[in-house]
């Protein structure tokens, strides 16, 4: 199995202005998944804590938005510290937008309080963006520890652990709370016209004391 680097860490810390051409070079290179590591903000977490135990965040929501749109004023629940989430989201909207000269995005911000998708697998998308402020942060595999051959066992029935698809548990990876992830999809085709196998990544268990999880994701819609 031809092996291809798994991930590209972009150095940089916010604001997220002007990180645009210094993220395209990073996920115009042949790695799969490009990390913008960032601390996460105290001002979201209490913010999320307040509405998690009022029972304010529901089941999240999706919403189609024109690029710099901002986002609706009741979309997230009343409580102290929601601007700064509201403001966060809209970054990283610009940003995903600027990267993939998109007019139109997907948001999904996603209230689980259990596993979702609980086996690794890719998506058929050229590139999204995903960033947890909630819970623990997606996983995913170095391509030279998988065995992608063995992910059609998972349609019957067998789980990661026993279908062969980890050859090494040395890697598996967690993204940490707060980075923003860039994962290249199946649908990927860089400048040369060549097809990416994406990112093998999966959900994290959803501890009780870390429910529920939030996390973001971002797409692009032409």
């Amino acid at each position: 199995m031809h092996a291809i680097p798994s991930a590209a860490v972009a150095a940089a810390a916010p604001p997220l202005h002007g990180l645009t051409d210094r993220l395209f070079t990073a996920i115009a290179g042949p790695d799969a998944l490009t990390l913008l590591p960032r601390a996460p903000d105290p001002a979201i977490d209490a913010y999320l804590q307040r509405a998690a135990a009022a029972g304010l965040l529901r089941r999240g929501w999706t919403l189609d938005l024109d690029a710099g749109e901002p986002l609706p004023p009741d979309l997230l629940p009343a409580a102290e510290g929601r601007d700064a989430l509201a403001a966060d989201i809209e970054a990283l909207m610009a940003l995903f937008a600027g990267l993939v000269c998109a007019r139109r995005l997907r948001l999904r911000l996603e209230v689980l309080h259990r596993i979702m998708c609980s086996r690794f697998h890719t998506d058929f998308v050229g590139l999204r963006l995903l960033c947890t402020y909630r819970g623990a942060g997606t996983q995913w595999l170095d391509e030279g520890c998988a065995d992608r051959s063995r992910l059609a066992l998972h349609a019957q029935g067998s789980d990661d652990e026993t279908s062969g698809v980890i050859l090494d548990p040395a890697g598996v990876h967690e993204i940490a709370r707060g980075t923003v992830a860039l994962l290249k999809g199946a649908a990927w085709v860089d400048a040369e016209g060549r097809r990416a196998p994406g990112v093998l990544h999966r959900s994290p268990p959803v501890a009780a004391e870390d429910a529920p999880r939030v996390l973001l994701v971002i797409d692009s819609v032409f």
